[in-house]
């Protein structure tokens, strides 16, 4: 399954948008909520999550990205946004656990995404 994931992935970095939000090296892929057709049936629910539409509203994106673990690859979708206390409390009660962004720890205002973690 893992094998079949990272072939998928390799797939999905020739075909989609490469982009930089955070201007250094990182690179993730954008998509969109009628592009979660690719990740397992388990995320196709993503695409009517209010909190996921209306970052995608405002921002005109969303991203996918690979992060490796010691246990292998997870892949992540992000939902543009501030960091702010109040925001990340609501995202957490849409399933995004964590917010990633050009520095850590995050600070007020700072622009970053909002992520969850999907299958492909």
């Amino acid at each position: 399954m893992a094998a079949m994931s990272e072939d998928k992935w390799q797939q999905l970095w020739k075909i989609y948008p490469h982009i930089r939000p955070f201007q250094d090296e990182r690179e993730y892929l954008s998509l969109r909520p009628e592009d979660f057709v690719i990740l397992h049936s388990s995320a196709y629910r993503l695409a009517q999550n209010s909190f996921l539409l209306h970052g995608y509203f405002n921002y005109e994106h969303l991203m996918l990205t690979q992060v490796t673990h010691r246990n292998g690859n997870q892949y992540y979708i992000g939902v543009p946004g501030n960091f702010y206390e109040k925001e990340k409390q609501v995202a957490i009660m849409y399933g995004f656990g964590s917010f990633e962004c050009r520095r850590e720890p995050a600070q007020e205002g700072d622009f970053g995404y909002y992520m969850i973690k999907v299958e492909l």
